[in-house]
């Protein structure tokens, strides 16, 4: 998974105040972007890290850089409403929440990927990462397998275009009707080991080289909630 670029939660913090206070202050915001009050205001007492998720939101209802406010490392504004990004501006891409439930785990029957949502990003910022703006897309994880490094009901970017296998990558796999989230090794006689990073309670599964032309790479998870 990525780490963040940021200079630390202090830095977020004091740029998350100034963002805010220059927005109208916490009611403000939180009407403008959806996100709870509560939870604004335990991100400016720095009780809580904000996810990506409400820190994409906030950035627009305050009309600044995602980039600034996340990293401090580029110009302050440069924010956008979400409906400035629907006409067509090129700087800015509308991330999709798909209605899918990615277990991990022993895996999750999905019958929708419905567009549930979307997420205003800069271009510029998913290229940082590595990810392809035009391919991203957001899923849920369900289920405790990866954890501490994803957790249950986290939202989960998958980059739609990367496929290739890579041992220190996780992988969003459609396994049949299944779709799961899951760390892979490649196998010298063509089968595949499923690997989770919850060790403790779920073991290494083994897919026969027959069974491993059932998995479908899905793409590959760069962010996650509490991870920019």
């Amino acid at each position: 998974m990525v780490k963040s670029a940021t200079s630390g939660l202090d830095g977020l913090v004091e740029r998350l105040k100034q963002a805010v206070k220059d927005a109208g202050g916490n009611a403000a915001v939180s009407e403008l972007s959806g996100v709870p009050l509560r939870s604004l205001t335990n991100y400016l007492g720095s009780k809580n890290e904000p996810p990506i998720s409400a820190l994409s939101k906030i950035a627009v209802a305050c009309r600044v850089s995602l980039d600034w406010l996340a990293t401090g490392d580029q110009a302050k504004f440069g924010g956008i409403e979400p409906e400035v990004a629907r006409d067509g501006n090129a700087d800015w891409v509308l991330v999709p929440i798909r209605d899918v439930a990615a277990a991990a785990g022993a895996g999750m029957v999905n019958h929708s990927a419905e567009v549930v949502d979307r997420l205003p990003f800069s271009r510029a910022l998913l290229r940082r990462y590595g990810v392809n703006p035009d391919r991203a897309e957001f899923i849920r994880a369900a289920g405790d397998s990866m954890e501490p490094t994803i957790r249950s009901g986290e939202l989960v970017l998958v980059d739609r275009s990367k496929r290739e296998l890579r041992a220190d990558a996780i992988y969003a796999i459609d396994l049949g009707e299944d779709v799961r989230i899951k760390r892979i090794r490649r196998n010298f006689d063509g089968s595949l080991t499923l690997i989770s990073d919850n060790k403790a309670l779920y073991p290494e599964e083994h897919l026969s080289s027959a069974d491993a032309e059932r998995l479908t790479i899905r793409g590959r998870a760069f962010l996650t909630e509490k991870v920019l």
